[in-house]
């Protein structure tokens, strides 16, 4: 009976061992769920206060809404067919401008535009011609006075030829005082609009050289060529929204816009249908400024789209970082539709309401790379 007593506790005791051993094992697997929820919530990227004040991050709320269908095309701009005049330089010399010049402000007709000054330089060439007809007419003079004495000539060639003297001493005096050191004043010739400025302070420009274009009026005109395959939907075309080479995007829509024609065939042109919208000349846009064009056309109502700053392409996937609480963020893969030059339609990837970062997202994604290296070494 004692032998079974003994062989009856070591039963009893095994079982209490297994078991224990079978809640340790649990334990150790639980351990490893929690583990993974941990590994994985540290692909949420987490942003200090500090960190997202400094990159400047704004979000925006995913609202469906209305997006234009759009015509893509190139495009050039140009004045309107109005009076225009080109301020030109009256003189050799260094350009000084009395005001701030820039295109889009306007000025009055007879305001001082600039001045140019020949302090320390040679004699500009106006003035070595100058002086070169005055050397010439006064031995012409000298030479007709003996023969006026002579009776050789006439009186009135004589005094043709002391008027020849006179009139060079002025053109001498008068390209003299254009390269005075005090400089000569450059004045708008007509009140209007700069177009464009042609040259920069400090430069040495030669006498006729360009030195601004102003306008009458503060309208351009944008010229898109359109693929013939779009025929149907130019006459739907409302306004656009163009993109400079330096990758400023302008809306025309808030620049009151206005379709002046198109849809006529343009055989000159490879057979493309060119259309002209007039807009505001919001400022550093000047005839031949050459323009990435996004015509706009119908609207569809229920679209998600954010604006084209909010995306991060890498390898050809575009994704883009949603806010998920505070200073934290999510990046999401995005399936991307058509682009109006300043949103882009999504597809796939966003719902209502989700908070999308808009500006920053660049600056998210550094930080996120930096979130995986640092989990990647804590998980081994």
């Amino acid at each position: 009976m004692k032998f079974n007593y003994i062989s009856y506790s070591c039963v009893i005791l095994s079982i209490l061992l297994g078991t224990s051993c079978g809640h340790s094992q649990s334990e150790g697997e639980e351990h490893d769920e929690h583990d993974e929820h941990d590994d994985h919530k540290s692909e949420h990227i987490r942003l200090s206060h500090e960190a997202e004040e400094n990159a400047g991050i704004r979000t925006e709320t995913v609202q469906p809404g209305k997006f234009s269908d759009v015509i893509r095309a190139g495009g050039v701009i140009s004045n309107t067919p109005t009076a225009e005049r080109i301020v030109t330089a009256p003189a050799s010399g260094v350009i000084r401008f009395a005001t701030d010049l820039v295109a889009g402000s306007y000025v009055n007709q007879g305001a001082a535009v600039c001045s140019i000054s020949s302090k320390g330089m040679e004699p500009s060439d106006g003035v070595v011609q100058a002086r070169a007809a005055l050397a010439a007419a006064r031995k012409q003079l000298e030479r007709g006075e003996e023969l006026y004495k002579s009776n050789l000539i006439t009186k009135r060639e004589y005094e043709t030829l002391q008027s020849d003297v006179a009139s060079a001493e002025a053109a001498l005096s008068g390209a003299s005082t254009r390269s005075a050191t005090t400089g000569v004043a450059v004045t708008a010739p007509i009140s209007g609009y700069i177009v464009s400025v042609n040259a920069r302070a400090g430069e040495y420009l030669n006498a006729g050289d360009p030195i601004a274009v102003i306008s009458q009026s503060r309208r351009l005109m944008l010229r898109a060529d359109v693929s013939e395959r779009h025929a149907s939907s130019v006459q739907n075309v409302v306004s656009a929204n163009i993109v400079t080479s330096d990758g400023r995007s302008i809306p025309l829509s808030s620049l009151s816009p206005r379709v002046v024609a198109g849809g006529a065939a343009d055989a000159s042109q490879g057979y493309y249908l060119p259309v002209y919208i007039e807009f505001d000349n919001p400022g550093g846009l000047y005839s031949g400024t050459n323009v990435r064009t996004y015509l706009l056309t119908g609207e569809r109502d229920g679209v998600i789209s954010v604006p084209k700053e909010a995306l991060v392409e890498e390898g050809g996937v575009y994704s883009v970082f949603v806010e998920v609480g505070h200073c934290e963020y999510e990046r999401h893969d995005v399936t991307i539709g058509p682009s109006d030059g300043i949103r882009v339609e999504i597809l796939t990837g966003l719902k209502p309401g989700d908070k999308v970062v808009t500006n920053g997202a660049m600056s998210v994604r550094m930080a996120g790379m930096g979130s995986k290296i640092q989990g990647h070494t804590h998980h081994h």
